[in-house]
């Protein structure tokens, strides 16, 4: 019988941009040839179970946070496993499953980069430092990603590949197809899709939204993502709608299991990000042909969107550039999709099997 080479793909129980690649680069490697099993860290199931295709094998390593004893836990299920290869593509947890895979031994830890360092906190930069050097190869979404990491951490540059993100087109295609979520075909329908954060500019969006919906009646705008109704930062974003009276044009929708009917119906899809590692969301929009808005908070945005042929570049932080573009943004059509995301082959070619 033939050996198969395990893959460990280490999940937290929350969905979102980084989970979605991981799975997809799961689903890459050809089970005849890989035992492909998935380790979530979560105190219950969670989300996470709706996006782990079935027939996988699943194993739940129950924490009560990050901080309790993850390591640990991880290096007692890594010496029962024995996995060749283990792979993460958040930071936070990134860090614990490279000692985990050293202190289990003969492991690799293949992990990839969700974010630049600018948007690191400290005591996750100091773990970086410390553990990131042990890996057996760490992923880069981008070219500025990788010198980054070289430069900043001054890492191995040979331990290093940038590699595009990919799209799970077959995923998309499906749950695209859904009819639309929106009321009326007499809407303009904005949408962003993030979880709620400093770095994604909600605040920026409803800023510019306000001075569209001065000059389109039919405007709306539909914000999807995570959110806790405590956060100061989700707190000031709602009380900016409620006092400039756009309570019933701005929705809150939360977390969307199915974005993609929002996204293929949409008439823009707007990302107001200050900062961004990779914007899986956009790239997934302009795949579904939608026009789009995005700031220049990173070189790698004016290469994937074309000005003004697919989309509209503004500077981050600028609520009035932001405004104008959104009017002006949903009279593009026929154009073509201008990211090229990388191939099956491109991560696959990362887990070799041993002879």
């Amino acid at each position: 019988m033939k050996t198969l080479t395990k893959v460990l793909f280490i999940l937290p129980s929350s969905i979102g941009g980084a989970e979605r690649v991981t799975v997809t680069i799961a689903k890459f490697l050809d089970r005849e040839r890989y035992d492909v099993k998935f380790v979530v860290l979560a105190s219950t199931k969670g989300e996470m179970q709706s996006l782990i295709p079935t027939g996988y094998d699943v194993t739940y390593v129950r924490l009560l946070n990050i901080w309790d004893f993850t390591v640990s836990r991880l290096t007692r299920l890594f010496r029962k496993e024995h996995p060749q290869y283990v792979f993460s593509s958040l930071r936070y947890i990134n860090v614990r499953v490279i000692a985990a895979a050293r202190l289990a031994g003969g492991v690799k830890a293949i992990v990839r980069n969700d974010n630049g360092l600018q948007t690191a906190r400290w005591d996750n930069k100091l773990l970086m430092r410390l553990t990131y050097r042990y890996a057996h190869l760490i992923i880069a979404q981008q070219e500025e990603m990788r010198q980054e990491l070289i430069d900043v951490m001054h890492l191995d540059p040979e331990k290093i590949v940038a590699i595009a993100n990919p799209l799970n087109t077959d995923i998309i295609d499906k749950k695209s197809q859904e009819p639309s979520p929106y009321p009326t075909a007499h809407q303009v329908n904005y949408l962003w899709a993030a979880r709620f954060f400093y770095n994604k500019g909600q605040d920026l969006l409803c800023r510019a939204f306000r001075i569209v919906s001065e000059r389109q009646p039919a405007a709306h705008l539909y914000l999807l993502g995570r959110y806790d109704t405590g956060d100061p930062y989700y707190q000031q974003v709602r009380q900016y709608v409620e006092t400039n009276h756009l309570e019933e044009r701005v929705h809150f929708m939360g977390e969307e299991p199915n974005p993609f009917k929002y996204m293929r119906h949409c008439d823009c899809f707007v990302m107001p990000s200050r900062y961004e590692g990779l914007p899986n969301a956009l790239v997934e929009a302009m795949y579904l042909g939608r026009p789009v808005v995005a700031t220049r908070c990173i070189p790698m945005i004016s290469r994937i969107v074309s000005d003004h042929y697919n989309g509209i570049l503004v500077d981050p932080d600028e609520e009035q550039q932001m405004a104008e573009a959104m009017l002006s943004a949903p009279s593009l059509h026929d154009f073509e999709m201008t990211y090229h995301p990388s191939r099956p082959e491109d991560f696959i070619r990362l887990f070799p099997q041993e002879s």
